[in-house]
């Protein structure tokens, strides 16, 4: 069974002003091991407008974020990325799971562009489970995050967290 959320650090729950972060130490060791981050702005150049919203999930100091690849055409263009997987309530996160990255990617991304109006990643206006794993005492934790992204790309919310303290042991999303 997994650690209660209350007993996880979480810097803030609602990243939803420009530029916030949310801090994640899940064994409470000092050190970040998940940061979710909302970005946006707009410009206008050349006769365009431009606006960008982003909610990146990246893994930090050795952790790792359950991903897997997306792609999105922008006219002519596709452009590859790694984003973020949503996962339902009680998927198993462990050791059999795949694909580990540190960047994790976005979670959602809202972009107007070039006259071209581009959404992508799992977690734009939907709620799920991120995948974690993270390093504590030299061994491998797995653990979640519940995450909810609005429409717009920008707007998060942090609502709950877990881990399982036994190393090299799976936990199911939500437990």
């Amino acid at each position: 069974s997994g650690t209660p959320a209350d007993s996880i650090s979480i810097n803030s729950l609602n990243p939803q002003n420009n530029g916030d972060s949310c801090l994640i130490d899940f064994d409470g060791d000092g050190i970040t091991d998940v940061t979710i981050y909302s970005y946006s702005y707009a410009y206008s150049y050349g006769g365009y407008n431009y606006s960008y919203a982003y909610t990146n999930i990246y893994g930090r100091n050795g952790s790792k974020i359950l991903s897997q690849p997306g792609s999105v055409n922008i006219g002519t263009y596709t452009y590859n990325y790694l984003g973020a997987s949503r996962l339902a309530e009680g998927t198993s996160i462990g050791p059999s799971s795949s694909i580990w990255s540190d960047t994790g990617g976005y979670g959602a991304m809202n972009i107007s562009a070039y006259g071209y109006n581009v959404t992508a990643g799992q977690f734009l206006g939907a709620d799920g489970f991120v995948g974690v794993q993270f390093q504590a005492g030299g061994s491998t934790h797995y653990g979640w995050v519940r995450l909810s992204v609005g429409n717009n790309g920008k707007t998060a919310n942090i609502s709950s967290a877990g881990f399982n303290p036994n190393p090299d042991q799976a936990i199911n999303a939500g437990e």
